[in-house]
Parts: C-alpha cells; sequence; structure tokens
C-alpha cells in the first residue's frame, strides 16, 4: 500500500511517507479535526502505518465567526517538526513500521496547533 500524494520525511535514517488529511471548515480555514498517516517508504510488502487522529487546540466555534476575520482564526498548522515528533514517538514506545498493521496514537500528544484524539 502507498500513500498517494503524500510527503517524504527522514527519521533515524528510515525514509517515511506522510500525509495530512482534514476537510476545512465552510469559511476556508484549517480543520478542527484532521487524521495522519505514517508509513515506512519501502518497495515490497509488510509495510505497517501509524494513524493520528488529531484535533486543533486553536479552531474557534463557528458560533463565534464574525464573517470578515473569522478564516484567519481558523489557521492551525500541522508541520514537519510535528510528523517527526509523531514518528518519532511512535518508534519509541513501540511502532514497528516493518511490522504489517496498523498502529493508532493514544490520545493526548501535544502538536504545534493539534493534539492526538480518540477516533
Amino acid at each position: 500500500m502507498a500513500l498517494s500524494h503524500s510527503r517524504r520525511i527522514v527519521v533515524r535514517d528510515l525514509t517515511f511517507q506522510w500525509k495530512f488529511k482534514g476537510k476545512n471548515d465552510r469559511w476556508g480555514g484549517s480543520p478542527r479535526n484532521a487524521l495522519v498517516a505514517i508509513m515506512l517508504e519501502k518497495n515490497g510488502k509488510g509495510n505497517g502505518s501509524a494513524v493520528a487522529w488529531l484535533e486543533s487546540t486553536v479552531w474557534v466555534n463557528s458560533d463565534f465567526h464574525d464573517g470578515d476575520t473569522g478564516s484567519r482564526l481558523h489557521k492551525a498548522r500541522f508541520t514537519p517538526g510535528d510528523v517527526r515528533l509523531l514518528i518519532e514517538t511512535a518508534l519509541d514506545t513501540g511502532w514497528d513500521p516493518e511490522t504489517r498493521g496498523r498502529w493508532e496514537f493514544p490520545a493526548g500528544l501535544k502538536l504545534t496547533d493539534f493534539q492526538t484524539c480518540e477516533r
């Protein structure tokens, strides 16, 4: 399995593919909920993936949207540094990217403007 339209990152001399996916709010701002899928870039079988379910920590409730400046308030960032933190945390807590199957992050890991959450 490959992640289509994914980005690459090298962590601990391993090359990973990752993809951030979230639906923007109706004003075009960043998503409140999103997910990140990460897998070892490798030709062959047995690639496992890690999945992080994310919730924005800077998302502004649409009830308070003023129509003029609201989209600027919804710009949560997800950075390559966040991906690096996710990968290092996963590797340190038992994820083996060579083993087939899906590994999910526990809730509570803080990132730039997101945190991991339950699915």
